[in-house]
């Protein structure tokens, strides 16, 4: 499942795994509010994200979703580091 649908018991375990000098890692496919992202950000030190396309016809064609909000949390969580 999407971890970032369940933002604040992620950020308090990735804060608590970083207080313990723990590396933190959230795999995501970015299609959330971004303040949910922006949060886990904070103690995260890595993003493995999962982008379907690129091309919003294609994306639509393969999910049935669009990619808007993804593309563009990526390029805000790119911002950020």
């Amino acid at each position: 499942g999407e971890p970032l649908l369940q933002a604040e018991a992620l950020a308090d375990t990735l804060c608590l795994l970083k207080q313990k000098h723990i590396a933190t890692c959230v795999d995501t496919a970015g299609d959330v509010a971004w303040e949910h992202m922006e949060r886990a950000a904070q103690y995260c030190d890595l993003f493995l994200y999962d982008i379907k396309a690129f091309d919003a016809a294609l994306h639509k064609k393969i999910t049935g979703a669009d990619n808007g909000r993804i593309l563009d949390n990526a390029g805000r969580l790119a911002a950020m580091h």
